[in-house]
């Protein structure tokens, strides 16, 4: 019988346990699977959703454990605004705001000024004026999982808010919007004079070049990244740890490193780390000791055979 056929019959000796194993076995893997498919399926949506608004670039604190982690105070804005190369720059704070009936949106406050307003795709009703306070906009899928129209009135983060307009985004996050007041949503979360991210547009005339340029200079302001949209979840930590996980994140040689040393400290390898060639003389040892028992062990053997 070869070993293919041992396997066989040890499997179905025990069928409940072979049965449990392959079920742990599928669930593990399967749990692996969905879990990878989750993840970039919302790394896509964020990414067509910053797509959908225009973004050259994307400032964000930089060291924020993730997009929702940091925050950048206002007047990083006028200085981002500042810089050669830049059309135009707009801050952001956004967040999972709670609303009624134990239910979070995903919230961005804007503000009256930013040119984020004027891309708003109505589908009707308006968007704030400048100086209007406490009303909303909100994207189709949100309005309908909050069951709200025109003139209705939203309770937001334990303010009121009154909705005047319902936008059609086309990407499934922006759908799931609910736009207010930059000034509203800083007061209402005490973030004031904060914001999330800055939205930057860049003169595309210069091409790469001047996009890396302005990239750089926004950095060298200090305590801050400039990514493009496919590359502003790339420094999300839970995204890294996703991909590290169940994408083989591992460096398989920095997991050999250390065997390869051990390996070296007990063949004399005088490059071998100081932290394991101490143990040379243990393994060196080891062996002699098994060498001792090996030769004891077929002395006794010749014995029983061969006795005199």
């Amino acid at each position: 019988m070869n070993l293919v056929g041992l396997a066989l019959r040890n499997l179905r000796r025990r069928p409940v346990r072979t049965g449990l194993s392959i079920l742990g076995i599928g669930l593990a893997v399967g749990s692996a699977l969905a879990l990878i498919a989750l993840s970039r399926s919302i790394k896509d949506s964020t990414q067509e959703g910053i797509d959908e608004m225009g973004d050259d670039l994307v400032v964000m604190q930089k060291g924020a454990s993730d997009i929702f982690g940091g925050f950048i105070p206002e007047q990083m804005v006028e200085h981002t605004a500042a810089i050669r190369g830049v059309v135009r720059a707009s801050g952001e704070l956004f967040m999972f705001a709670p609303s009624a009936g134990h239910t979070s949106v995903l919230t961005l406050g804007w503000p009256d000024t930013s040119y984020l307003w004027k891309k708003v795709p109505l589908r009707e009703g308006g968007v704030p004026q400048q100086g209007e306070r406490h009303v909303a906009v909100l994207g189709e899928a949100a309005a309908a999982s909050l069951g709200k129209k025109l003139g209705d009135e939203l309770e937001l983060v334990g303010e009121t808010f009154r909705v005047i307009g319902i936008a059609n985004y086309t990407t499934v996050v922006n759908r799931g919007l609910v736009l207010v007041p930059l000034a509203d949503l800083q007061e209402a979360s005490y973030r004031t004079r904060q914001v999330t991210m800055i939205h930057v547009n860049v003169d595309r005339g210069g091409g790469p070049a001047e996009l890396s340029r302005v990239r750089s200079s926004i950095e060298a302001l200090g305590n801050v990244t400039a990514s493009t949209a496919n590359d502003v979840l790339n420094n999300d930590r839970n995204f890294a740890i996703l991909k590290a996980v169940f994408v083989g994140g591992i460096d398989h040689r920095g997991g050999n490193r250390g065997a390869e040393r051990a390996d070296g400290a007990r063949h004399g390898d005088a490059g071998a780390h100081p932290r394991d060639r101490h143990l040379r003389g243990h393994w060196l040892e080891q062996d002699e000791n098994h060498h001792i028992d090996r030769e004891r062990g077929c002395r006794d053997v010749r014995v029983r055979l061969h006795p005199r």
